[in-house]
């Protein structure tokens, strides 16, 4: 049979099955102590992803196969710590727990209770799709889902003792960024320098023995209120931060992304506050609709570059 690539893949810059892999394919990634039976059943899922790029529709069967995988990766926990599948009804017939309870008695016995409405996101996702009321197309859009479901599997196979501690440490360093909203710092991005504000701690995880910091920058655009009302965004000023030091002059760190030091500078020039002011006036002027969609579509990246760095550094 004479496979031919689907047309779609091109509108999206993959231009050869080497590139469409790159971009599209989640390979399997795993840390040792998930269920082999989970990273054994990911192998199907990670063929279907390689032959969307012959049928576009196989990224949403990955999906599907990839929310059953889920479920899968829930009772085998559940097990493992001795959390029964099995329960007894009043007229004493043994009865299988469904996945709602299943994770209510998971969360409480090993995780913590931030991945109570992620887990049941998830379940009520796989609900949906069981019971499709059209038969749409998500294509490249189930790649967000999958990234945090592959993430969130491999954080079911770790220890209450581990989730604690990245809870504390999040609680501890997020008390230390708490600047100002008017305060205005100097960042040096691959752009230049440019002028942020309101820094914000999003999440802090270990990747080997050092703590990763991610943080999020509210950037001073130049014609505020033309840019957003056009969807002219920008790129999103997330950082993944190690070696974070706070001062009275902002932050020092080492940025992963271009693997070198970084000083985020507080400022003062009156040409700098000028230019923030007049971003702020323009942003206060901005239609309702069009400022919520900004800062939608902001939390979004937020969210997608977050899942990709854990996926990307975290496993295996």
């Amino acid at each position: 049979m004479d496979y031919q690539p689907s047309p779609i893949w091109k509108s999206f810059g993959a231009h050869s099955h080497e590139e469409f892999e790159n971009k599209f394919v989640l390979k399997s990634r795993f840390h040792s102590g998930v269920h082999k039976e989970v990273v054994a059943a990911y192998d199907t899922i990670e063929s279907l992803l390689h032959y969307a790029y012959y049928e576009y529709k196989f990224l949403d069967v990955a999906l599907t196969q990839l929310m059953g995988l889920f479920e899968m990766a829930v009772k085998l926990r559940c097990e493992e710590i001795e959390i029964a599948l099995d329960y007894q009804d009043r007229r004493d017939h043994l009865r299988k727990k469904n996945l709602n309870r299943l994770i209510d008695e998971l969360v409480n016995e090993t995780l913590t209770e931030e991945f109570h409405s992620l887990m049941h996101n998830v379940r009520k996702m796989r609900n949906y799709s069981a019971h499709p009321e059209r038969n749409d197309t998500l294509g490249t859009l189930t790649l967000r889902p999958m990234l945090v479901i592959i993430n969130l599997i491999n954080q079911l196979f770790l220890s209450q003792e581990h989730h604690l501690e990245n809870k504390k440490e999040l609680d501890d360093i997020r008390k230390q960024i708490s600047f100002k909203k008017k305060e205005l710092f100097k960042l040096q991005t691959e752009r230049g320098l440019i002028l942020v504000y309101s820094p914000k701690l999003v999440d802090t995880f270990k990747v080997a023995e050092s703590w990763i910091r991610v943080i999020y920058f509210e950037a001073v655009l130049e014609n505020t209120k033309e840019q957003l009302s056009n969807h002219r965004y920008g790129n999103s000023i997330i950082r993944f931060f190690k070696d974070v030091s706070i001062n009275d002059n902002g932050i020092t760190a080492f940025d992963m992304d271009s693997n070198e030091a970084l000083v985020i500078e507080r400022t003062l020039k009156p040409k700098n506050i000028e230019y923030f002011n007049e971003h702020i006036n323009e942003l206060a002027e901005l239609d309702l609709i069009d400022l919520h969609t900004y800062k939608h579509s902001k939390s979004n990246d937020i969210d997608v570059a977050t899942q990709k760095f854990i996926y990307e550094n975290c496993w295996n």
